[in-house]
Parts: structure tokens; sequence; C-alpha cells
């Protein structure tokens, strides 16, 4: 059985120029992310994180720098 891999998810789009765009802006302040485009949508997210306190210590660093983030589940 596959272990769960915490994500956290900084934004979906309906539009993938605008999720690349929100990539861009996350690289610019230090952050590795990825766009997973599904059914139309594009969300970013980064991770995996080993664990759910992990991935929202990244969101604690993400509010710092004026961005937000769900933790998510793959």
């Amino acid at each position: 059985e596959e272990s769960v891999q915490f994500l956290v998810q900084i934004g979906a789009f309906s539009d993938e120029t605008k999720a690349r765009t929100r990539q861009m802006d996350l690289a610019a302040k230090g952050f590795t992310s990825f766009v997973e485009s599904s059914g139309g949508v594009s969300r970013v997210r980064m991770g995996p994180f080993a664990s759910r306190v992990e991935a929202e210590s990244m969101i604690a660093r993400l509010r710092g720098a004026s961005f937000d983030g769900v933790v998510t589940t793959r």
C-alpha cells in the first residue's frame, strides 16, 4: 500500500497561463512548485511532504511571503 503524500495547493486556475504566472511568482520568492493539470483545472502545488506537519509548516512560510495554501493529499 502506498503511503499518503501531503501536498500544499497554492491555487487552482481554469487558465493554465495564470497557474504558470503564480508558479513564477513563487519561484521569485524562492519556492519550488509544480503545475498539475486535469479536467480543465491547473493546480499550483508544492511537495510532496512526509507529513501534514511539514506541509503546514510550508503554509506558514508561504504566508510570510504573502501567499496562501491548503494541505491536500494524493
